[in-house]
This record gives C-alpha cells, sequence and structure tokens, in this order.
C-alpha cells in the first residue's frame, strides 16, 4: 500500500485571522480544524530528516513537578539521538510543543497555544496512571486503522517518562522509539525486520537506509499553556454611523460575531459611544454564562447618536478590562466603526497607554467594503466564517464539558397532548447535571416538566434563540445526574414538530473532578477528511472510538447514519470483532468498511451508541500486548457523538457494459448503450471517447493508444452531449475511411472534471462485403452489396451507395461509381503518387531547358567576344599602315 499521503497536509474547515503588530505576528486563530490524520496535528517531515509539529499533551491528572518538563526534554532529546542513529542518520527530532494542563501554575515561558493545538490533538499524551479512575499503566498506541498507516497517538504513563536515572533514561527512549515506529510508519508492536511483515512505507524504508550526514539533533521545544483569552467589542453608535444604514448594519454583524465567532473560552465584554462611552457588557467568561450568546445581545443601542471621539471608548474598554484583575498582556479590543473620530482624544492620542499594557486594537468589521471599516493594522477577515454550529451546549461538548446522551426523533404534537421523552443517565457525581435542548417551530408555547428516578427535578433556567425556535433548559445542578431513568414531559399549545437533545456533564466549567471521573467516550474517528475515489482501495474504513480514561469498552452497539450529498439516510452498523476492515476485536475500536459511494460531495455520519450491556477490557499485566484482560461491567449509557463530515471525490462516470452493435448498413454502422452519469450512474457525463482498433486485445488492454473516433465520422447521435445515467443513447457512424473490414470498438464516459470511467466492454463490426457484377441493362461493370443468389463476388474497401432498380438488383449509375471513387483512400493516394510523379517530371525538365539555355547564352556571349577582338585587331593594324 502507498502510504505517502502520511506527508500531505488537508486542510479542512479552516478559520486563520493573522493580526500583524509592528511586524511580528500573533495568531488569532478562533477556530482552525487539525490537518493532519485522523483529525490530528499533522507531523512534518522536513528536508533534513527531521521531524516537527509533533504536539506532546500533558493530561490534568499530571501534577506539576519543578523537574518535571526537564524530564521529559531528556526522554525525548534521547529518543532522537536513538532514532537518529538505528535509522541509518536519516530521522531525528527536530521541534516538539510540549502542552502543560491549564490547572498548572503560570510561567512566563509558557506561550498560547493555537486553537488546534490542544489534548484532543496530540499525538503524544502523557497521563498520571496511579489517578482516580485508573488511566493504563502501559504504553500503547491507538490505532484506528490498519497496520503499515499512520495510527493516531501515543498513550505513555507518567512513570515512563518522569525517572531520571541513566539506566531508566536509556529504557524510556527504548519505548518511545519503538511507539513512534509503530505511530508514525505503523509497524506492529512486536516489529522485527525478520518477522516478514512487508510494510510498503517509503519513510520507513529509508530509515533503514546509510545516511552518514552531519546533523544537529536535539530537538527544540515549545512550551504551550491554555491561557484565557480576553477581548472587549466597542460599537460605534454615534451620529456618523447614521450614514448608508452603517449604523443598523454594524448591529446586524455583531449578533453574527457572537453567535458565530467568538469560541466558548473567550472572556467578552461590550462597550458602546455615542454621547458618552460606556460599558454594555461586564467582560465575562463566556461558558459561564448560560445561554451567553443571546444575553451578550440585550441591552444594545438601538440609534444612532452623539459625537463622543473613539479614543474614549478605548479608555473605557481598557477600563473593562483593568477590573479583570488579571494579566491583560495579549488582550484585544475590537473596534466595529466607519473610524470617523473629530473630537479628541484621538485613538492615537490613547494608543501609548493599550501598547504599554500588551493589548492590542483590531478592526472588527461590519462592512464587506474594507473602505467602510475603520483601518487599524490589525484586521479581522469580513468573511471568515464557522462551519458547524456553535451554540451554548455544542461548545461545552467541544470543550469536554457535557456529552450528548439522547437525542429523539421529530415527533408532531398535537394541541394540549403529552408527550414523553425516557432519557437513560449513567452519570454518578453530584455535580453533574442535565442540559436539555429543545426544538420546534415556537418554543414559547411549550409546557415541560423534568423528573428523575428520585422525583422532580428543578428546572432553574431557560435561555430562547432569538427565534423562538430553540430552547436550552438547564435542569438543577444536584441529584440529576444520578444513574437512572429521566423522564422529560412536554405540553404544545398548538400542533409543531418538536424534537429533544439531552447533553450531560459537570455543570461547573472548572470542576477539576472531571478528570478524575471520565465519563465512557464514543467519537468518530476519520483517516482524512477527503476520500479521492480513484484512489481508495474499493473499502473505506470509518471508525468509532469507545473509551473510558483510555481504556477500552466492549460490548457496544453502535449504530451509524450516513446522509449522501443528495440527502439520502442509509443505516450502517460498526463492529469490533477483529473481521473485515476491523484490525483487532475488543480493542474498543469499532469499524464499518463503506463501498458503496454513488455521487462525490459532502457526506456526514451520525453515531447512535448503546451501552446496555458493555462493560470495560482492564490489562493486568504492563504488556500492552500479552497482558490478561479482565471484564468490569458499566452502567447502560447512551452516547450520540458530534456529527462528522467527509467530502468525496473524483467519483468518475460508470463503466459502460452493455455497449453493442445495432444494424450495419454498407460502412454504416450503429451502436447502442446505456448512459453512465457523471458520479457513477448519478447526473450526467460531459462526454464521450469512443476509439477503435484492429484488435479486440489492442482496444481492451491498450484503450488510450486506440484510435479516436473523431466528431466527423458520426452522422447521428452525439459524442459532446451524453444524456442523463439510465438513459438509452445510440450513435451512426460511418467508416468510409477506415482501411480495414473488421476492427473493434470501446467506450468510455468523462466527467466535468475530467475523471475518466474504465473503458466499456468491446464489440466487434465487420462491414458487409462489397461485390461486383455484369449487368445487362449496363455495359460495364458496377458494385452493389452482397445479396442473396448473387455468383460473382470480390472484397473491396470502398464505401457503396447503391440505387434500387425494378428488379430488386441494388445498382450504381456510371456517374455514382465514379463519384464513389474519388472519395475512396486508393483514389486519393493515386491521385497523390500521380502529382508527385508529375511534379519531379516537370521539375526535370524545367531544369534541362535551364541548362540548355544557359549553354545557348554562353556561347552567344563567347562569339560575340570573338568578333569584338577581331575588330580591335583589324582597327589597329589600319593604323599602323
Amino acid at each position: 500500500m502507498n502510504l505517502s499521503w502520511s506527508f500531505t497536509v488537508t486542510i479542512v474547515f479552516l478559520l486563520d485571522i493573522m493580526i500583524f503588530v509592528k511586524g511580528r505576528t500573533i495568531e488569532f486563530e478562533k477556530f482552525m480544524a487539525p490537518a493532519g490524520p485522523w483529525g490530528r496535528q499533522p507531523i512534518l517531515l522536513e528536508e533534513d530528516g527531521g521531524y516537527t509539529n509533533l504536539l506532546v499533551a500533558i493530561h490534568s491528572d499530571v501534577m506539576k513537578t519543578p523537574t518535571i518538563i526537564q524530564e521529559i526534554k531528556e526522554v525525548f532529546t534521547y529518543t532522537s539521538q536513538m532514532m537518529y542513529n538505528m535509522s541509518g542518520q536519516n530521522f531525528f527530532f527536530k521541534s516538539i510543543s510540549i502542552l502543560v494542563p491549564e490547572t498548572w501554575s503560570e510561567e512566563s515561558s509558557y506561550e498560547r497555544p493555537r486553537p488546534n493545538e490542544t489534548i484532543h490533538t496530540a499525538r503524544i499524551i502523557l497521563r498520571n496512571e496511579t489517578s482516580a479512575g485508573s488511566p493504563p499503566s502501559y504504553p500503547f498506541v491507538r490505532r484506528p486503522g490498519r497496520f503499515g498507516v499512520e495510527a493516531e497517538y501515543i498513550y505513555i504513563p507518567k512513570k515512563i517518562l518522569t525517572n531520571n536515572s541513566e539506566t531508566t533514561l536509556w529504557e524510556a527512549a527504548k519505548v518511545c522509539q519503538s511507539l513512534w515506529g509503530q505511530l508514525r510508519w505503523g509497524l506492529p508492536a512486536n516489529w522485527t525486520e525478520s518477522s516478514g511483515d512487508q510494510l510498503n512505507f517509503r519513510e520507513f524504508e529509508d530509515s533503514q537506509s546509510e545516511s552518514h550526514v552531519p546533523r544537529e539533533i536535539t530537538p527544540s521545544f515549545r512550551l504551550l499553556q491554555p491561557k484565557d483569552l480576553f477581548s472587549v467589542v466597542i460599537l460605534d453608535a454615534r451620529e456618523n454611523m447614521m450614514e448608508n444604514e452603517k449604523f443598523n448594519r454594524m448591529i446586524e454583524r455583531y449578533r453574527y460575531y457572537i453567535k458565530y465567532l467568538f469560541p466558548t473560552y473567550t472572556w467578552l465584554g461590550v462597550v458602546s459611544v455615542n454621547d458618552t462611552a460606556q460599558q454594555v457588557e461586564p467582560c465575562t467568561k463566556l461558558w459561564e454564562k448560560f445561554g451567553f450568546r443571546k444575553q451578550m445581545t440585550f441591552d444594545l443601542p438601538t440609534r444612532a447618536t452623539g459625537t463622543k471621539s473613539l479614543g474614549d471608548a478605548v479608555k473605557k474598554a481598557m477600563q473593562v478590562l483593568n477590573l479583570l484583575d488579571k494579566n491583560i498582556t495579549d488582550s484585544i479590543i475590537f473596534i466595529m466603526s466607519d473610524g470617523t473620530d473629530v473630537n479628541s482624544p484621538t485613538i492615537d492620542d490613547v494608543l501609548p497607554e493599550v501598547t504599554s499594557a500588551g493589548v492590542l486594537l483590531a478592526t472588527l468589521p461590519f462592512s464587506s467594503n474594507k473602505s467602510e471599516n475603520i483601518a487599524l493594522n490589525n484586521t479581522i477577515d469580513y468573511n471568515s466564517k464557522i462551519h458547524h454550529e456553535v451554540g451554548g451546549l455544542t461548545s461545552l461538548e467541544n470543550e469536554d464539558k457535557f456529552i450528548r446522551i439522547y437525542q429523539s426523533d421529530l415527533i408532531q404534537l398535537y394541541p394540549f397532548e403529552l408527550e414523553e421523552f425516557t432519557i437513560e443517565t449513567d452519570n454518578i457525581h453530584e455535580t453533574q447535571s442535565n442540559l436539555i435542548r429543545v426544538r420546534c417551530d415556537d418554543v414559547t408555547m411549550l409546557q415541560y416538566n423534568y423528573t428523575t428516578s428520585a422525583g422532580n427535578a428543578f428546572i432553574y433556567e431557560d435561555s430562547r434563540s432569538d427565534d423562538n425556535k430553540i430552547a436550552d433548559v438547564a435542569t438543577s445542578r444536584y441529584d440529576t445526574g444520578e444513574v437512572g431513568r429521566h423522564t422529560l414531559i412536554i405540553v404544545s399549545e398548538i400542533s409543531q414538530p418538536v424534537s429533544v437533545e439531552v447533553f450531560s456533564g459537570f455543570f461547573t466549567p472548572g470542576d477539576n473532578s472531571f478528570a478524575e471521573n471520565e465519563m465512557t467516550r464514543a467519537r468518530v474517528v476519520l483517516e482524512l477528511p477527503f476520500i479521492n475515489y480513484t484512489t481508495f482501495e474499493s473499502i473505506v474504513p470509518l471508525y468509532a472510538v469507545v473509551t473510558k480514561n483510555e481504556k477500552p469498552v466492549a460490548n457496544v452497539k453502535i449504530v451509524g447514519l450516513i446522509t449522501t450529498p443528495d440527502g439520502n439516510n442509509t443505516e450502517i452498523e460498526f463492529v469490533d470483532d477483529g473481521q473485515g476492515v476491523d484490525e483487532k476485536s475488543d480493542d474498543g475500536i469499532y469499524s464499518h468498511g463503506l463501498d458503496w459511494f454513488t455521487i462525490e460531495g459532502n457526506y456526514s455520519l451520525e453515531l447512535f451508541v448503546n451501552g446496555d450491556e458493555s462493560y470495560l477490557l482492564i490489562k493486568s499485566s504492563i504488556d500492552s500486548e500479552s497482558g490478561t484482560l479482565r471484564r468490569k461491567g458499566l452502567s447502560p449509557f447512551q452516547r450520540i457523538p458530534d456529527t462528522k463530515t467527509f467530502t468525496v471525490v473524483g467519483i468518475p462516470p460508470s463503466t459502460i457494459s452493455d455497449l453493442a452493435v445495432g444494424n450495419i448498413s454498407g460502412r454504416t454502422v450503429s451502436l447502442n448503450w446505456t448512459a453512465p452519469g457523471a458520479d457513477l450512474m448519478t447526473g450526467r457525463a460531459t462526454r464521450y471517447d469512443l476509439r477503435y482498433g484492429y484488435s479486440s486485445e489492442e482496444v481492451a488492454n491498450n484503450f488510450k493508444n486506440a484510435l479516436p473516433v473523431a466528431d466527423y465520422f458520426v452522422l447521428s447521435g452525439n459524442l459532446s452531449g451524453p444524456s442523463p445515467g439510465g438513459n438509452l443513447e445510440t450513435l451512426n457512424l460511418t467508416f468510409g475511411t477506415i482501411d480495414g473490414a473488421t476492427f473493434f470498438l470501446a467506450i468510455i464516459a468523462i466527467d466535468s472534471q475530467g475523471n475518466r470511467g474504465r473503458a466499456s466492454n468491446v464489440v466487434e463490426v465487420t462491414l458487409e462485403e462489397v461485390s461486383f457484377e455484369t449487368t445487362s441493362s449496363v455495359a460495364m461493370t458496377t458494385k452493389y452489396l452482397t445479396l442473396p443468389n448473387k455468383t460473382t463476388v470480390m472484397k473491396n474497401t470502398f464505401p457503396t451507395k447503391m440505387t434500387k432498380t425494378d428488379s430488386g438488383t441494388t445498382e450504381m449509375s456510371i456517374v455514382e461509381q465514379f463519384l464513389e471513387v474519388v472519395k475512396t483512400n486508393a483514389f486519393l493516394a493515386g491521385v497523390a503518387v500521380g502529382v508527385l510523379v508529375t511534379s519531379v517530371f516537370c521539375i526535370g525538365f524545367c531544369i534541362l531547358v535551364r541548362k540548355k539555355s544557359t549553354r545557348r547564352t554562353y556561347q552567344s556571349s563567347q562569339s560575340r567576344d570573338s568578333n569584338t577582338e577581331l575588330q580591335h585587331y583589324n582597327y589597329e593594324n589600319s593604323i599602323i599602315m
């Protein structure tokens, strides 16, 4: 298998917002999807053999010690040296980023990570095997795919990396190198050169060669720590914004930004300026404010008036930041304004105060016309978009605080009829609670009651969308997370469709007990977000991973719902039985092989996970491969992970398999076949490529080198305008210019992207033979097609045009015969030879005539010269005498 894809960086759903400040670039990427395989950070290989962009994440269950970072650096430095030597001096670690937990105390050396640098995108994860929940005490590689393919990530227990004795350092490096071979090169854990495994991984093969090129092989390290992002938005509500509906467009765009741009972990405040500069919202961490995305749009200015300066608004924004009593370095003040400022202080007047505090000023555009927005060095792209929903609950799930445990179908409610939704929960922590999302046409017409196995639960907050189509309902923080059957009863005052989702988790975002009591997690894992139909190996594997504290969860029923680009839904089942595309049984990785793509575009995959009879698989040995497994039962649970999307490209038209020859009349041939589509049988192809040759093997095995049938062969039908897939195609051709009476044809269809179907079945065409016969009515030999009861027959490659006589004999007149002969290759060839011979003769004759003429001219000249000399001689003699 060819794994060159591992060098390709695929970026999907990218929001990359760059802010340039006095020559330095600050990456302000709000949401940036991981670009590597399995949705993880891509590992890049430089030309010198150095691996870069490797992200190592330390879990929050690992306590900070004075030496832990240095010990980790030493292990990876030693591993780099070992890998360099054992790979023939080819490969080494060039740069490594270490992500420390947010719970660790801050240090000046810690940088802010990019949004896609998280523990969920890291390629190496370090956990404390002695923490609550008992994560595995042995290292392993999470491999959803097959051997020979780059794996997802490495799990390492803390004890392997945090002892700096020389012996342990060598052992730790040896373990890390083995794990790296499994992760990067797809090697089995017990791989040896003599094991016979055939792994066609060019990078791994290169590691076995000799290089001996001296390099600096000590990796560089970045230390990262998630940090709060403080922001304040300034809304310009002054009279200058009345022109050209600027004010209304600004408010509309602000609502868009609040709903889609600012991530959940942002601290955000709002300041407006009109007659005065005032605080609209204090700087608050968004996820600590239930229903914040709606509340941040309350109390906005309703009209534009006043002429207070923008400088005053910036000073007010600085006051809002300083009230946090936190380090506000790298905080951002966004300004939504046209930049008009006639009063003091101006922005330039207050800029020294802002820059001295390490705060940035940035344009948050309200208009797609750049000239209407305030001109600052730092500008957010107006066209920046988020390609997934960023509602409050979804964002909380993205932050690993809430997990979706229930989702109902769309149910039609009728006035004042009760509808009961039953929810099974497996939560056991006292600070866990449930959040309910109700979708309908009008939530103001709904009444609901939520009960648990212990009795009624208090619904203490209800946040609704602006259009009243979604209600987010929070239940009591306590006593609602216990295991048992929960019931939600909804009554509607009108007829309307309703659906319900339930999210469960730790309501308090900063609750560290979450790490100690990790809930069972289910997630969709895709090798790559783009699938090229022309290169995949007939079956595309899809994976679902179910774990609890990194341990596999077995005996789970998983059903996937795939939605195709044309809106059709298909259910599929995931299994963990070690059969087909599932590499290993009971490893918590459930698989399904997909082989029925029919159309290009975006596919979505939604999982429904049911763990009624599931159990944990726990190894009793540190050896991750041979350790004995024991089972530990789990409480019943349901999970509905976030829907994943993937894009399928390169689907060619279907192979034409029913190409057939219809009528043959003289040199006219009729062909029939069923039209394919642009994507297999879907849609309409762009054109056909019809080719012929003089042997079946020539056309079938080497179609691209066969002779193309040009458009002038076509009498009726169209090679450039295929019918929609499934329709019957008919094409009438004339082969009057073809040498040979028997030949073979095949056809392919091509879509608008240039994707070519495979060559069709090959059909044989034998043109009807031509004969000569002398008739009494014409005192010469005439040509006609072979007909029954004719005696004198001879083959002829000329095309024929026939007329019918009263006797039924198909004959041609002398003029018709002459005209037909004129059209043939033989006649044209004869004419060409005749012209060539005539030309040669004429050229030779002209040369001969030219030579004779030259000779006569020369002789005449000589004669004239002689006469002149004689006359001159006689004249001189006469003078002497």
